[in-house]
């Protein structure tokens, strides 16, 4: 039985606090930085990073439309996931 190879990863984790700074420095709001950490430790980084396209400007920069808050994309995944549930219950 082979093993598959071990895979390096290019990019070193990040904090949550890290996480949020690089989400600020695309422009995006985060008034609340320990309410942002707590979200980002609950739902995942890239998976918030999805519900973002739609408020960024440059998608290639990940730049943020200005005025662009946490919340913002917060209730756009809250929404979904709400959506999504009502749509199996039924």
């Amino acid at each position: 039985m082979s093993f598959p190879q071990k895979v390096s990863f290019s990019k070193p984790p990040r904090t949550f606090a890290e996480q949020v700074q690089i989400l600020q420095s695309h422009g995006l709001n985060i008034p609340d930085p320990v309410k942002a950490e707590f979200y980002l430790s609950q739902l995942n980084y890239y998976r918030f990073a999805a519900y973002c396209l739609p408020f960024e400007q440059n998608h290639a920069t990940h730049r943020f439309v200005a005025g662009t808050s946490f919340d913002d994309v917060l209730n756009l995944y809250v929404f979904d996931r709400s959506y999504e549930y009502s749509c199996w219950m039924q």
